[in-house]
This record gives C-alpha cells, structure tokens and sequence, in this order.
C-alpha cells in the first residue's frame, strides 16, 4: 500500500496577495490621469499612464485595485473618476481631502481591520507590524502587505512620525496636497509613483466643541455608508449631501 502523499497546504490565505499598487501609487495615478483627461479618460489613455499595455495583466490588476479603493468607474471603453477620486485630486478644502483619504484607505478590508486594531495607539515596529497581516497574506507574503500598508497609511496622513522611529495611528488625518509626479523615460511610459506628498496642517475651526463633534459623527455616517455596491448615481448622492453639509456648517459659523 503506497504511503498519501500530505495535502499541499494554500499558502495564500483569504486575503490573497497585497494590492498591485499601494494607495501613494494609486493618488499619484488618479492626480496625473486627472491633469491629463479631467474627470473622463479613455482606456487608451489610462494605459500611457501605467506604463502598461491593454492586454497585459499588470494593467488589468492595476485597473482593478484602482476599483477597490473606488476611485475609478470603468464605463465599457472608458473610465471615469469616482466622486471620492475627484475628491482627492480636486478637493474644495483640505479636510474634505484628508476625508476621502481616509475611506479610499479603508477600503481594503486588510487595512481597515489592522488600523482599528491600532487606531489611537502606537503602531508596531515593522518586525512586529508583518505578524498582523499573518491571517491575510501568510508568512510569506506578510511583510509585503505591512509596507504596502504602512505606506498607505502615511500617503492617507493616518500616521504621525513622532521622530523616534515610532509612529502614532490618527483617528483623523492630516490632508495632504500632492502634486502629479511624472518622471517619464522618453519612449518608455514609466512614471514616478512614489512621491512624497507635502503635509499641509489642517486648519483649526472655531468652533463650539459639541458642534464639531456632532458634524464629524454625521460626515463619519456618510463615509462609512459609501460601498462598493452602491451605484454610481448612489455615490455620487452621497457625495453631493456630504458638500451640502459642508456648506450649511460653513454659513452657519
């Protein structure tokens, strides 16, 4: 009787491999893709700005992480900017910027989970950091998910450098205004995605204290309800309620 052979064992947990493009990668994307075409851009035209061609597989993965963190709508032979990407690349404000940051961040339910985890607290040094993404990447494939992570997370202004090599996780972020970052080679399409972006501080509002926090609970309600199952038209009226009330806090200051 010939002796079985052990069952291979899937190295890739449920969270499958980190996202092709982190999320620095994709705000540098949308902000060129913007400058470029505006809110509407043709697949053509997307795919001189990854630097790769249609048919490859890279364009398709990038494509769809650009998705997940809703920030791109594909309509059969073009695509166009989510009303959270437009948010990023063209915000009115800086807290309207540092909002969206933080739901495009969310998105990844890996990076959701780890950052409640350690929302308010000091983040783990990277030694350590890697052992949270064991359930979503395994061994292998854990670290790549921490920096892809801890990379995010600074790009969404969610983390503090507080210059001793340790890092604070923000409840709210720091809006930061980034500029397109196209470092060409001539014939080649290749493109800079790892700017750093320039940390504005956000502005403090006088205002009573009750006040504020009743208008972080409504815009927090909003974010948290946005979904990749909405429609575009749902999204898009999420958005427009959110401006709404932006717009009746500031007259009412």
């Amino acid at each position: 009787m010939s002796e079985e052979k052990p069952t291979k064992i899937d190295r890739v947990p449920r969270g499958g491999v980190p996202p092709k493009l982190n999320l620095a990668e994709a705000g540098d994307i949308i902000t060129s893709l913007y400058e470029r075409a505006g809110s509407t851009a043709t697949l053509d035209e997307l795919s001189e700005i990854l630097g790769n061609s249609l048919k490859s597989s890279d364009f398709g993965k990038k494509v769809n992480v650009l998705k997940k963190y809703d920030l791109i709508i594909v309509e059969a032979d073009k695509i166009r900017l989510s009303p959270s990407a437009v948010l990023l690349v063209a915000p009115e404000d800086q807290v309207e910027r540092a909002e969206a940051l933080k739901y495009t961040f969310l998105r990844h339910e890996p990076f959701d989970k780890i950052y409640t985890k350690y929302v308010g607290r000091l983040l783990p040094e990277d030694t350590f950091l890697k052992n949270s993404f064991l359930e979503f990447g395994g061994k292998e494939l854990a670290e790549e998910w921490a920096a892809s992570f801890k990379t995010s997370a600074e790009y969404a202004g969610l983390l503090t450098d507080r210059g001793d090599g340790k890092f604070q996780v923000r409840e709210t972020g720091k809006a930061t205004i980034t500029k397109p970052t196209e470092s060409i080679d001539a014939g080649a399409g290749q493109h800079d995605y790892y700017s750093v972006p320039t940390i504005e501080p956000v502005p403090e509002i006088a205002a009573p204290p009750q006040k504020m926090a009743q208008a972080k609970s409504d815009y927090q309600f909003l974010i948290e309800i946005l979904g990749a199952d909405m429609s575009p038209e749902e999204q898009q009226a999420v958005w427009t309620l959110i401006q709404y009330l932006k717009k009746k806090e500031s007259e009412s200051q």
